[in-house]
């Protein structure tokens, strides 16, 4: 069974997390962006598993890159339950994978690094809330560090609401 997520934008700006609009048979290679606060997963992720658990999404697993996070045991209690986590070198250094109890509904999320300007955190929200989305985690950020910009009205990035909400 697949999950698929709908939201207006912005959303959960204090969590600093927003989740495509996907296409039923649209399979996306992210599903949404989070710009964490530190490198902790285990103190920040709590409030990205709360986002999606009021969007009935249940989060079971958690998995991301070692080069990114700081070191967390395989389990963490969160929401009063423990969702399991693994590293692994493989997963794009800038994404974290979120999993259901079957293991077949997942939520791939881009990870804007914590201390990434806010400029550059509204152009990787951006480009992920974009329909035809389908590039790597890495490549959407390298895009938006390099000042990627929609041809059409580049100014709308500043005035975007999650490029006001977030703190600079």
């Amino acid at each position: 069974m697949r999950q698929f997520l709908s939201t207006h934008l912005p959303d959960d700006s204090a969590t600093r997390v927003a989740y495509r609009v996907s296409r039923p048979g649209q399979d996306p290679s992210l599903h949404g962006v989070w710009w964490p606060r530190s490198n902790d997963l285990g103190a920040e992720l709590p409030a990205v598993i709360a986002s999606l658990d009021s969007r009935g999404f249940r989060t079971e697993w958690v998995s991301f890159s070692r080069k990114t996070w700081s070191s967390t045991g395989q389990q963490l209690l969160i929401a009063g339950r423990i969702i399991r986590v693994a590293s692994y070198r493989a997963i794009d250094p800038n994404m974290v994978s979120l999993s259901g109890r079957d293991g077949r509904a997942r939520i791939d999320l881009l990870v804007v690094p914590p201390d990434s300007h806010p400029e550059t955190a509204a152009r990787a929200f951006a480009r992920i809330v974009d329909w035809d989305n389908r590039i790597t985690a890495s490549d959407v950020l390298t895009a938006a560090e390099a000042g990627w910009a929609d041809a059409e009205d580049s100014d709308a990035l500043l005035t975007w609401p999650m490029a006001q909400a977030v703190p600079s």
